[in-house]
């Protein structure tokens, strides 16, 4: 820290020196089409509303449009056409080391008049799938890059919005709304992908570090809840993530080095003559590289990782757009254990894990354009992930070393995904979609649970079904409604579940708007759920998929310049999840963040409550500066058979967030920014289940109130993040200097409490504490 602390101001007075008057100056451009169609749209008019004199552009036949030499900066862009809705693009930033290439779509005004007078600023609660209309908001690469803590990962970045916390400082895990991470879908490029992140456990929905890299992302949504009929196999939430494209006209470079790892991302056309284009960005664990020379920075756990993402733009005359899209990434933690016997102090000390996480997908996609009113759209895709866990223990007898618990999963699903889009007119608007997967599995290893061992060796293939039709109905220029269902159906075991949904919006005031939307959900368990090891045979298990019903209200109030605020309140009734038929047991799969393997007899039986309300106030940038502030009261209940209520593990009854920051442009060419971060969380501490300590020292056991539920809470949790940037544009390149500095106070957060079976004592485990994350960047 201390070296950064000497780097940062040296670097900043260097580049501070005078290299001449000029401007340095960077191209605008993209393309414009229907939002509901697709259509590229000519005649657009883009202007450059912080120019003076104002600059600006037209669309041509291909909804293109190029605005060359603008001032690099924060600039805002004003998008209008006569019979749409106009937008305002506030403050994108424009650097010298890369194109800013977007891609905009408009919506058509059902006003029967020439000139519409709607006009919108283009906000973070509005999202790229326009069929949602509640607990939704978008992000792009500048919002995962700006955020304190972040460090370009998605996962953390939505940390920062109302309803979400972590689950731990060293995972990218989100809780949404109290519900268990299982429940957050991954989507990429429109399709269902395992989960993109290093150092996952089986079944867990994050892990470390995420493996896509902010640098291939385009915008993308982020949901919370009430998801419109596209969406199925969710119970909490989606993250519907899309690749950009490359630069269809220039090669671009960057480099990126910091504490997390070192990638190289490059982009440009396929050829000068077509206007395809390629995008690939790698990256390799920093820490695995000092490894090799030396340098350990974890102590006794091990970490490296690798990761490969890519996509191939192909656009063709007749037969439509196709891209080729993919990634890869490999993990590996190894654990040591602590081989002198004086320094133990419990069990874990003397074991030692392996642990690995591989995942490979790949996909092409096609688009095709029907006519001015209708495109199909198709995705087929490959992807799996191998999960490996060894654990070790040291005897204390002898002191060897012996295998104690040993778990191989393989998952492989082929997929197929094709939808339909046909837009009436301006008012009316129909999407159906039909996804067909094959899922393979391969379940194999010596376990531990429920204090016996069994092993297990099984492997099989089934299909998994899902169809979705959406109407949107534009009913006034004010008032939109879209409705739908989703239907799924599992081949295993012949389960099927129809998901009604509906979604409003209006817009009773020029500022003001209310949203709505409600309907049913499910979701699969992991495969090795349907399955109990019987006298070392495999017993399929008769196991629903989990349901939801999801209710949201909210209304937002734009109530000065680029202020809102947001208020949104939900019930969430959650049924038919499975836990143990044993009537003495308290286990419901409602509170696991991960689907380690069990051997439970499980029934449907279980049942859960949440519920809450979300107040949100955001400055969106403007005048280089922006604010995000919300905060979450909320309630987690579960039940098993019919029993009490009682609070889940992830039942934190309130989050405070705060998150803001602030550019300045120094320099005499104005080509310098110093960015200034910070991210404030405060939320409730972890919940336990009360141990009996009476009874646990009458059986020398641990004896927990498990009917109690989690009701047992640690402190508070509360973490001040923050960040600072430099970056500096010239002629041909850019380059930025940053510190992310995790936990900036330093504070002990508690993390777990853990209870020794042998001594019968309480050891209390805290998260990470202070964590500085340097950072540089170069575009060229």
């Amino acid at each position: 820290m201390k070296h950064w602390l000497v780097v940062f101001p040296l670097l900043l007075g260097m580049s501070c020196i005078a290299l001449g008057q000029e401007v340095i100056t960077q191209t605008i451009r993209g393309s414009i089409v229907d939002e509901a169609s697709q259509i590229p749209l000519e005649g657009v008019k883009v202007v450059l509303t912080d120019l003076n004199p104002l600059k600006g552009a037209f669309t041509d036949s291909e909804g293109a449009f190029r605005i060359e030499k603008v001032p690099v900066g924060r600039q805002s862009l004003h998008i209008s056409m006569i019979g749409y809705e106009e937008i305002i693009l506030p403050e994108i930033l424009l650097t010298s080391g890369k194109e800013l290439v977007l891609r905009i779509e408009l919506r058509e005004s059902i006003l029967e008049t020439d000139e519409v007078v709607i006009e919108a600023r283009k906000d973070n609660f509005q999202t790229v799938n326009e069929m949602t209309t509640v607990s939704g908001r978008s992000f792009d690469m500048a919002q995962s890059a700006k955020y304190a803590g972040s460090v370009m990962d998605p996962s953390r970045m939505a940390m920062a919005f109302a309803g979400v916390r972590g689950t731990s400082d060293a995972s990218n895990e989100i809780v949404i709304r109290g519900n268990s991470p299982r429940g957050l879908l991954w989507r990429l490029e429109g399709i269902e992908i395992p989960n993109p992140n290093h150092f996952a456990g089986e079944g867990a929905s994050g892990g470390g570090v995420m493996m896509l890299s902010s640098e291939v992302l385009g915008t993308s949504d982020f949901l919370t809840g009430a998801f419109p009929a596209e969406y199925g196999n969710a119970l909490s939430g989606v993250f519907d993530l899309k690749f950009r494209n490359g630069n269809t006209e220039k090669y671009e470079h960057n480099i990126h080095v910091g504490l997390i790892g070192v990638s190289v991302a490059t982009e440009g056309p396929l050829s000068r003559k077509y206007k395809g284009s390629y995008l690939v960005n790698y990256r390799y664990s920093t820490i695995a590289l000092l490894n090799t020379i030396g340098y350990n920075l974890n102590g006794d756990v091990l970490t490296k990782f690798q990761d490969f993402s890519f996509k191939l733009h192909l656009p063709t005359k007749r037969l439509g757009r196709f891209s080729v899209f993919g990634l890869g990434g490999k993990s590996n933690l190894f654990t040591e254990a602590i081989t002198d016997s004086t320094l133990w102090q419990s069990k874990a000390d003397r074991e030692e894990d392996d642990k690995a996480y591989n995942i490979g997908i790949g996909g092409i996609s096609h688009f095709l354009l029907l006519n001015e009113k209708s495109y199909i759209k198709t995705v087929l895709s490959v992807g799996g992930h191998i999960h490996g866990y060894k654990e070790h223990t040291i005897q204390t007898d002898d002191l060897s070393l012996k295998k104690t618990e040993d778990d191989f999963v393989r998952q492989f699903s082929y997929r197929i995904n094709s939808l339909y889009n046909h837009k009436f007119n301006a008012k009316h608007l129909l999407r159906s979609g039909v996804t067909l997967s094959r899922l393979q599995y391969r379940f194999k290893g010596d376990y531990k649970a429920n204090k016996d061992s069994f092993r297990r060796d099984e492997g099989g293939m089934t299909y998994f079904l899902q169809a979705y039709s959406q109407w949107k109905f534009r009913i006034l220029p004010t008032l939109e409604m879209n409705t739908g269902f989703h239907f799924s159906h599992l081949f295993l075991n012949a389960n099927s579940a129809i998901e009604p949904r509906i979604g409003m919006r209006w817009q009773f005031r020029d500022n003001q708007s209310l949203s709505f939307g409600t309907g049913l959900h499910s979701r699969l368990e992991g495969l090795s759920t349907y399955f109990k090891i019987v006298d070392e045979t495999p017993v399929q298990q008769d196991i629903r998929m989990s349901k939801a019903f999801h209710i949201a209200l909210g209304y937002q109030w734009n109530f000065w310049k680029d202020w809102s605020v947001k208020v949104e309140g939900y019930y969430q009734y959650l049924y038919d999840i499975p836990v143990d038929a044993d009537s003495t047991k308290f286990y419901s799969v409602i509170n696991r963040k991960s689907l380690s393997t069990t051997n439970r007899t499980l029934i449907n039986e279980g049942q859960g409550r949440n519920y809450g309300i979300e107040f949100t106030i955001e400055k969106r940038l403007s005048n280089n500066y922006y604010i995000l502030a919300n905060t979450s009261l909320y309630r987690s209940l579960f039940n098993v058979r019919g029993s009490k209520f009682v609070s889940t593990r992830f039942d934190g009854r309130f989050i405070v967030n705060l998150s803001t920051g602030k550019d300045f442009i120094i320099g005499k060419r104005e080509n310098q920014l110093i960015g200034i971060h910070a991210k404030l969380i405060w939320a409730g501490g972890p919940s336990y289940i009360p141990l009996n300590v009476e009874e646990s020292i009458a059986e020398q056991d641990l004896i927990y109130y498990n009917e109690w539920g989690y009701s047992y809470r640690g402190t508070n949790y509360l973490r001040l993040d923050s960040r600072i940037s430099y970056r500096v544009n010239r002629e041909k390149y850019s380059w930025e200097l940053a510190i992310d500095t995790q936990n900036t106070t330093n504070r002990k957060n508690e993390f777990a409490r853990r209870i020794d079976a042998e001594l019968l004592q309480e050891r209390i485990r805290y998260q990470l504490g202070i964590i500085p994350i340097g950072s540089f960047k170069a575009y060229f």
